[in-house]
């Protein structure tokens, strides 16, 4: 008998991919005057931020009904929620870093390649995106009705934080070399692959340039003759994408409680009657 979720999650897939697919499809020449933001620009990420939200609501829409052995499976996603949290926390604190250089208009090389503060914090956010990225990943053969949902919800916070620290100055990027394996055999995730090919690339050729980060508003400080461009599309973007990522962050711990509630409720209704 088929699973009575099934249509739910194939439409939870497609969802995913038409939402990648709007953002892999951002052009990179900004004289276009394309509504389309710049990939990796501070609107470019509120789009993220976006797709990640609605994917976050409809999967837990999808897991309200759903039946065991989805307790199984939550303990791993509500654990990369945790490490998702501290991501977060680094990158507020990276985005007022920037929000402090525009403030200063001290926008020039020299301060690019100022140190930001806090290292305790800083370590714990790579160790938390290190361990998010080593955190094994369900099996897609093994993946049918409610583990399909959650496989692809944890594959879209494995990225999207990925993308956050590949973007903001926030703290050492090491672990962004390790790249989170995805099925390619599946076409929700083509544009995901697509998206970590296009912002690895970009994330080197700034290494190697000594940026710092892959933000499109932070390599362009350094042309001094664009400056005042920069500085109101700062004024613009910067504000907006910190408290998105804030609303990202209690989006998150309100959902960890909402999915342990949905978990325990199926437990109690799978429970067998005593007589």
């Amino acid at each position: 008998m088929e699973d009575p979720q099934l249509p739910d999650i194939k439409l939870f897939q497609k969802h995913a991919a038409d939402r990648f697919s709007d953002l892999i499809s951002s052009h990179s020449d900004e004289e276009t005057h394309d509504v389309t933001p710049t990939l990796l620009s501070a609107s470019w990420l509120r789009y993220l931020l976006d797709a990640f939200l609605c994917c976050e609501a409809e999967f837990k829409a999808i897991i309200k009904f759903s039946k065991p052995p989805l307790d199984r499976l939550i303990p791993d996603h509500r654990d990369r929620h945790v490490k998702a949290l501290d991501v977060c926390n680094a990158v507020t604190h990276g985005i007022d870093l920037l929000i402090n250089w525009k403030r200063l208009s001290q926008i020039a090389v020299t301060s690019l390649n100022q140190k930001p503060v806090g290292e305790g914090q800083i370590r714990r956010a790579k160790n938390s995106l290190n361990n998010l990225l080593a955190i094994s990943q369900p099996r897609w053969a093994e993946a049918n009705g409610p583990a399909t949902a959650v496989f692809i919800m944890n594959t879209v916070i494995v990225f999207v934080m990925w993308v956050l620290v590949a973007a903001i100055p926030c703290q050492e990027r090491t672990g962004l070399t390790t790249h989170f394996q995805v099925p390619r055999n599946l076409s929700w995730t083509q544009n995901i692959i697509g998206l970590q090919e296009k912002i690895g690339d970009e994330w080197k050729k700034k290494e190697k340039k000594g940026g710092s980060g892959s933000l499109q508003e932070v390599t362009k400080m350094k042309k001094f003759g664009e400056m005042a461009v920069v500085c109101r599309k700062m004024e613009e973007g910067l504000d907006p994408l910190r408290r998105q990522v804030r609303e990202v962050f209690h989006r998150m711990v309100r959902s960890r409680g909402e999915v342990l509630e949905i978990v325990e409720q199926i437990a109690k209704q799978s429970a067998p009657v005593p007589y």
